[in-house]
C-alpha cells in the first residue's frame, strides 16, 4: 500500500496487524471464543450510514465519504473493508473504543469539539489528539494542541495568565491528568508543551506523583527520572523565589523593627515547613498580587521598597532564559 509511506509508525503497526487477520475474506464478523460481542455506539450510529467501523468492542455506523473527506489515511482504509454485515461493509481498527468514538464525533458533529475556550474534557482532547495525529486529521490535531496550549503555554507571561478555573475538565486526581497529557504530548512530539507540563507535575508532592500507577508507569524511565529531577529543582526554587521576602530587617530606616522581624520570622518558618513537608507549592504563582499585598500589610514602608521588583526578577530567573522566554531551561536546549 503506497499510502503507508506517509503514515505514523503506530498506524503502520495497526495496519499490519489487521492485514494479517484471516478475516479479510469472510462475509460476517468473527467473534472468537472469549471475545465480547460488538456493541453499537449510542452516539455514533447512523442507521443510513454506508460503512461500519469497529474498534475494540464497539462498532460505529457512519457516512464513509464524510470521514474520508477529512483524512486521506482513513479514506484508503475505508476503501478496503474486511467483511460485511447485512450488506454493509465493515472495517476493523485497533484503537480504543473511547478514542475512536471521540474522533468520529469530532469529525461528524461540528459542535462536539470546538476550539478553546469551549468547555471539553481532557479525555476527549487526548483521544482526538492521539487519533487525529495517527490518521492525519490535521485540523483536529491542531485544535487539540490549541486546547492543551491554553493550559500549558510556552511563555512565562501566558503561564501566569492561565486562570484558576480552566475550560478543560480533568479527571481525579488532577495530577493523573497532567501525566496523561505529558504522555500524549510526547507521543505526537509536541515538545513546546513539555516544559510547562513538567513544571506543573513537579509542583505536586513526590509522594503523590509516584503512586499514580498506570499514568506514572506508562512513561519511559528516562522521562520519570526527569520528573524526579524537576521536583527536586522546584523545591530548590521555592527558597530562591522567596528570597525577597526573607530579607532581614534593615539596620536603618525601618519604622517597626519588632513587627517586621516577626513577619520575617513567620515567613521563614512557613517556607521551611512547606519545603520540609514537600507541600504542593507553585513557586511562580505563590506570590500573586493578593499574596504580595498581604505580606506588604505587615511590613513597614521602608522594608517594602523594591519588594515587587525583586519578586518579578526572581520569577524571570526561575523560569529560565530558554526557548521563547518560557520554562524550558531545566529541560535543555532541544526544547
Amino acid at each position: 500500500m503506497l499510502f503507508l509511506l506517509n503514515c505514523s509508525p503506530a498506524f503502520e503497526e495497526d495496519f499490519k496487524s489487521i492485514k494479517s487477520m484471516d478475516t479479510l475474506s469472510t462475509t460476517y464478523p468473527p467473534h472468537y471464543p472469549g471475545t465480547p460481542e460488538m456493541v453499537r455506539s449510542r452516539d455514533v450510529w447512523f442507521s443510513d450510514g454506508n460503512i461500519i467501523i469497529e474498534a475494540e468492542n464497539m462498532s460505529f455506523r457512519v457516512y464513509g465519504q464524510l470521514v474520508a473527506a477529512k483524512s486521506t489515511v482513513l479514506a484508503d482504509i475505508l476503501s478496503f473493508p474486511h467483511y460485511t454485515v447485512d450488506g454493509v461493509p465493515v472495517v476493523r481498527l485497533l484503537d480504543a473504543d473511547e478514542d475512536l468514538a471521540a474522533l468520529l464525533k469530532a469529525i461528524l458533529d461540528s459542535n462536539f469539539f470546538m476550539p478553546p475556550p469551549s468547555p471539553t474534557h481532557l479525555s476527549t482532547v487526548l483521544a482526538v489528539l492521539r487519533l487525529s495525529h495517527k490518521y492525519d486529521v490535521r485540523y483536529l490535531c491542531r485544535r487539540a494542541l490549541l486546547h492543551l496550549g491554553a493550559i500549558y503555554p510556552s511563555t512565562l507571561a501566558e503561564f501566569l495568565a492561565v486562570p484558576p478555573t480552566i475550560h478543560i475538565t480533568y479527571p481525579e486526581p488532577t495530577l493523573a491528568g497532567h501525566l496523561e497529557a505529558l504522555k500524549a504530548a510526547m507521543d505526537v512530539d509536541a515538545q513546546w508543551l513539555l516544559p510547562t507540563i513538567h513544571y506543573t507535575i513537579a509542583c505536586a508532592p513526590l509522594r503523590q506523583i509516584i503512586v499514580l500507577g498506570a499514568p506514572w508507569s506508562a512513561l519511559p524511565e528516562q522521562r520519570r527520572n526527569l520528573i524526579l529531577m524537576s521536583h527536586s529543582w522546584r523545591l530548590d526554587r521555592c527558597h530562591k523565589v522567596h528570597a525577597f521576602a526573607l530579607r532581614g530587617v534593615p539596620d536603618t530606616g525601618c519604622a517597626d523593627p519588632l513587627g517586621c522581624a516577626r513577619s520575617f520570622s513567620h515567613c521563614a518558618t512557613t517556607l521551611l515547613g512547606l519545603i520540609a513537608r514537600d507541600q504542593p507549592v507553585d513557586p511562580l504563582r505563590f506570590w500573586d498580587e493578593a499574596g504580595i499585598a498581604k505580606y506588604e500589610s505587615v511590613r513597614c514602608a521602608a522594608c517594602r521598597l523594591g519588594m515587587r521588583g525583586g519578586e518579578r526578577g526572581r520569577r524571570r530567573k526561575m523560569s529560565g532564559p530558554g526557548c521563547r522566554g518560557g520554562l524550558s531551561a531545566l529541560h535543555g536546549p532541544s526544547y
